[in-house]
């Protein structure tokens, strides 16, 4: 793998007493007629939440294949390779009573091994494991823009149909396609123009080179759904812990009245393509890509100075529709005193846009629609559900 992920190991992990794979009374019982349920792999020293990789069984050939993608960490650009899959720590359930032999804690999946199960009236059966790095499967258009013209194209991901939405011929036109990691394109408009007043097609296939998607492009007004959203339309396009991020996670032993209104991060906002996430209390703000969740910079917000507590003033945050970004104080930390500032994107200068004093113990959340430029409304509420201060600014 071109970026190692694995260290070298205890040599109390090969303990055969230590194994995961040998009492009986740790096996979960199952519900299957199989004696050997499953099996899973994943790397030490890791604590990825993609870090699991389950096992094809094969009962009539006696055959255990753990799978492991080619791309790992996913969407990145390292790569396994069998040289990596010396040391992988097995986890299997099995029915009660069911046991393996040799007991099995850490396994080479770069060769083949051979295990014995033994099930509950001493039947023995053998079982060879070994390893496969499988390359994605995965063809899929995830976004496509002709930017020159800002049009978006609507996807549907069953009948693979991309609605470009305009009254107006396109034309040979390049553009921005975002497609499953590894695939390829063809062909690809992304370095070569289309002409998409001819309804192309444009396949994308995976990157094991077998599995293929083609898409259609057409020119129309898509048909509209007579309530909710379209199935498919939403869709989860990365997680993050905040904890990988550097926030500050108090656990509950750790909270306190002050510290319990400073825990992680508390207001999001959208600027452009960026997100920021608000670290409260902290005095910065972290700039995200909002396409994978990757950090890009922070934002040094140390300016607005401490509380009562110690602790920074950025105590929640939100945008406005224009990239404008909005911080409030909390008014019970701050003397009563109630403090909103304004900072044009992601580098400008920040700025108190208003104070109020004598505020109670307001400050637990902000909002605003529209924009602070021209009009909107501001709101923020009181700690508890029945009070809140709307501001609202006009052009004039």
């Amino acid at each position: 793998m071109k970026t190692k992920i694995l260290s070298l190991i205890s040599a109390a992990s090969f303990l055969i007493g230590m194994s995961a794979c040998q009492d009986p009374h740790e096996f979960s019982p199952t519900h299957y007629d199989e004696q050997f349920d499953s099996m899973t792999a994943s790397f030490y020293d890791d604590d990825r939440a993609e870090n699991s990789f389950p096992a094809e069984i094969d009962y009539n050939n006696h055959v255990i294949t753990i799978v492991v993608p080619y791309t790992y960490p996913a969407n990145s650009d390292s790569y396994l390779d069998m040289a990596d899959l010396t040391r992988m720590r097995i986890q299997c359930n099995l029915k009660q009573g069911v046991r393996l032999e040799p007991a099995l804690t850490t396994i080479d999946l770069s060769q083949e091994n051979h295990v014995t199960m033994i099930d509950n009236t001493g039947v023995r059966t053998d079982f060879t494991i070994i390893g496969e790095i499988r390359k994605s499967k995965a063809c899929e258009i995830t976004d496509f823009t002709i930017a020159s013209l800002g049009i978006s194209g609507i996807i549907n991901p069953e009948t693979k149909i991309i609605t470009l939405v305009t009254a107006e011929a396109i034309g040979e036109q390049l553009a921005e396609v975002e497609i499953s990691h590894g695939a390829t394109l063809e062909p690809d408009p992304r370095v070569t123009p289309v002409n998409f007043d001819n309804e192309p097609e444009i396949t994308v296939t995976a990157q094991n080179g077998v599995d293929k998607t083609v898409y259609k492009f057409i020119q129309a007004e898509p048909s509209k759904l007579p309530f909710g959203i379209r199935k498919g339309s939403a869709k989860i396009a990365w997680t993050k812990k905040q904890a990988d991020m550097g926030i500050k996670i108090y656990a509950p032993a750790e909270l306190t009245s002050g510290n319990l209104r400073f825990n992680g991060s508390a207001g999001l906002g959208i600027v452009g393509e960026y997100l920021v996430l608000n670290e409260a209390g902290m005095g910065k703000a972290y700039v995200m890509n909002y396409k994978n969740g990757n950090v890009i910079s922070t934002i040094d917000l140390t300016a607005m100075g401490t509380n009562t507590l110690g602790q920074f003033n950025n105590h929640r945050m939100t945008s406005d529709n224009n990239g404008n970004l909005l911080f409030t104080s909390a008014a019970n930390f701050n003397n009563g005193t109630l403090t909103i500032w304004k900072m044009k994107g992601i580098d400008g200068q920040l700025e108190k846009l208003t104070t109020l004093a004598n505020a109670a113990a307001i400050g637990s959340g902000i909002s605003v629609t529209g924009n602070i430029d021209e009009n909107a409304i501001i709101t923020v509420n009181n700690n508890g559900p029945t009070q809140f201060y709307r501001w609202q600014i006009k052009t004039a």
